[in-house]
């Protein structure tokens, strides 16, 4: 969100551990290589001023290694 309608992104103040705001639909669409995703993220929609958005949030760090768990049972 740019501010240009009218909406400000509070969230922003707070750096990465306040996420962010965006338009709920997406006017473009980007396709990412897997290698080039770096953390979960949760997603929550907001109702804004009248306007649909939702919020993002980074909560984990992907490791591009796999780890297996062996059960000892």
């Amino acid at each position: 969100m740019d501010g240009s309608d009218g909406l400000v992104d509070i969230y922003r103040t707070f750096g990465f551990t306040g996420g962010y705001l965006c338009q709920l639909h997406a006017e473009t669409l980007h396709v990412i290589r897997l290698s080039n995703l770096v953390s979960h993220f949760a997603l929550t929609p907001i109702q804004l001023q009248m306007t649909e958005v939702i919020h993002i949030l980074s909560v984990d760090r992907v490791w591009p290694s796999i780890v297996i768990l062996v059960s000892t049972y």
